[in-house]
């Protein structure tokens, strides 16, 4: 008698991401103890408040400065980090998004030294984070806020995450994907939300989730708007819902002229027609 093979499941890219995560934090924690984080962050200028540039009156873009995905593989970007931080500023971006996970996004903690070292206004990192330490290294290398990923943490880590942020004088911006990621932060009272179209369980685009998702942002919450926005239509579409501001990383890194991209995505016009 022949015997099936049992057939095992293979993990999602997620968990694979925060497993190899996890086992990188092992390493940092040894090679670059809290200690010495504690003392770079003593040299460090005072965090830049997101919430107050968000509270400006108007229609804000946030630039992401991502070099990667692991769905579209890596993006044809040829300037420096600081070359790029600089460009994304000079149009209008009013905040930068920085990846820092290298394996699947091409981003590392040298593209926060580098935009840090290039452009004055607040640095959100984004990558997986689901330790402390990871706030604490932020913030040590020019951070001015994170994202926390609601879907990947409990209630009782966000929480800590949070207390770790407002100690050091960071924000944190919780970020969700579907309803019950939503309902979990907002009991949090968050001062920000970063709704998001992309799936986490397999990084595919699912259209329309953050404007649904706009319906039930409590009103106190600045809440900014993520997932492959690319056109005017769908910029302005989650404006009118509420949105402060958008966060657009692929768009805005690949487009030929960023000027008129950022116009756009904010005005609805392209920079050549500015003089018709």
């Amino acid at each position: 008698m022949s015997l099936t093979p049992i057939q095992h499941e293979k993990p999602k890219l997620i968990d694979q991401i925060v497993a190899a995560k996890r086992k990188e934090l092992l390493a940092k924690r040894v090679q670059q103890p809290l200690s010495l984080l504690r003392d770079r962050i003593e040299k460090q200028d005072p965090a830049r408040s997101l919430v107050a540039e968000l509270n400006w009156p108007g229609q804000h873009l946030i630039a992401e400065i991502v070099r990667a995905s692991p769905v579209r593989g890596a993006y044809a970007v040829s300037e420096s980090t600081a070359e790029l931080a600089r460009s994304l500023t000079s149009v209008g971006a009013v905040a930068l998004s920085v990846v820092t996970e290298s394996r699947h996004f091409g981003g590392g903690i040298r593209d926060l030294i580098s935009a840090r070292q290039a452009v004055s206004c607040p640095l959100i990192r984004r990558d997986f984070i689901v330790h402390s330490y990871q706030v604490y290294e932020s913030r040590a290398y020019g951070a001015d806020a994170v994202f926390l990923l609601t879907a990947l943490l409990t209630t009782a880590q966000i929480e800590e995450l949070m207390t770790v942020c407002a100690e050091l004088g960071m924000e944190s911006v919780l970020e969700v994907h579907t309803q019950v990621d939503l309902q979990r932060a907002t009991s949090l009272r968050p001062r920000l939300l970063c709704l998001n179209d992309w799936r986490l369980e397999d990084f595919l685009l699912e259209r329309g989730t953050a404007l649904e998702l706009l319906d039930n942002v409590p009103e106190n919450a600045l809440t900014v708007a993520s997932g492959n926005i690319q056109t005017f239509a769908q910029a302005s579409a989650l404006f009118s819902k509420g949105a402060k501001a958008i966060l657009v990383g692929a768009a805005m890194v690949a487009a030929q002229d960023r000027q008129a991209k950022a116009q756009e995505l904010l005005e609805g016009t392209r920079g050549d027609r500015d003089a018709d």
